[in-house]
């Protein structure tokens, strides 16, 4: 991955991480905030399985897939236990202080694998599941440049399972594996002003619309309209294509150091 592509993503990670912070502290209580900063999760995501399939070798897939079990092993898996470890330890500390009881009791690794201590680590644990069935993914995508025809036909799938499952962000995950699998056709096509200008104004447009019934018919979030704006908003890493960054450089370097990065 060149230079220009690595920072452009890391980019998009640090604005989505913005997104992120507003609203677990509260920011997106405001009806418009909480639409914009519900698109994050979707985009990570998305950005997590183009970075997979990026590095992915087609050639050697059986060794890549194994490296990438091993070396997510240690990014994510081994993470997500030691941040729940410590957060039920945090919890049995609190509660002899309040309640003076000391047990170890309801410890279990299968409340920990539910994370029940720790819950924002949720993520980790669904990213690792879909590092075990990417291959699968990614097959299919790379069978036809028509593929992406599946990022709509897995939205009536997705939503019949609760957020945090792995399927619920099948349409943000297929949609960053295609354009990782297609990244060369993709650009090709982008660079060029008018192509670029077909297929960005109609997505804008789907995105207008789909926010307008939203705010006219207060939907409610777990209606399937809201589900497909969650999913569509994750064609937001289509930024990582253009010449642009959301955040300009002398911010992005500031806050960089100060963010967690899914990478």
């Amino acid at each position: 991955m060149n230079k220009q592509l690595s920072n452009k993503i890391a980019n998009a990670n640090v604005f989505l991480t913005i997104l992120i912070v507003m609203l677990h502290f509260g920011y997106a209580n405001n009806r418009i905030l909480s639409y914009i900063t519900d698109m994050a999760v979707p985009c990570f995501f998305s950005i997590s399985s183009f970075l997979y399939f990026w590095s992915f070798d087609w050639n050697s897939p059986s060794n890549s897939y194994l490296y990438k079990l091993k070396s997510r092993f240690k990014s994510v898996v081994i993470p997500f236990f030691i941040f729940n470890i410590i957060a039920y330890l945090v919890f049995v500390v609190i509660r002899c202080y309040k309640d003076g009881i000391f047990t170890f009791d309801d410890f279990s690794l299968r409340k920990i694998w539910l994370n029940q201590f720790d819950m924002p680590t949720w993520y980790l644990k669904t990213l690792y599941q879909f590092v075990i069935v990417a291959p699968v993914i990614g097959y299919i995508i790379k069978k036809s440049k028509y593929s992406i025809s599946f990022f709509f036909f897995v939205l009536p799938i997705g939503i019949r399972f609760h957020y945090g499952n792995l399927l619920f962000f099948l349409p943000s995950i297929i949609l960053g594996s295609y354009m990782s699998i297609y990244y060369k056709s993709i650009s090709s096509v982008l660079y060029k002003k008018k192509d670029m200008l077909k297929i960005l104004i109609p997505v804008s447009i789907i995105i207008i619309i789909v926010l307008f019934l939203i705010f006219e018919y207060n939907q409610d979030k777990k209606q399937f309209l809201y589900y497909i704006y969650r999913q569509v908003s994750s064609i937001f890493i289509i930024i990582i294509y253009l010449k642009i960054n959301i955040i300009p450089d002398r911010l992005y370097r500031l806050i960089k150091p100060y963010t967690f990065l899914f990478l």
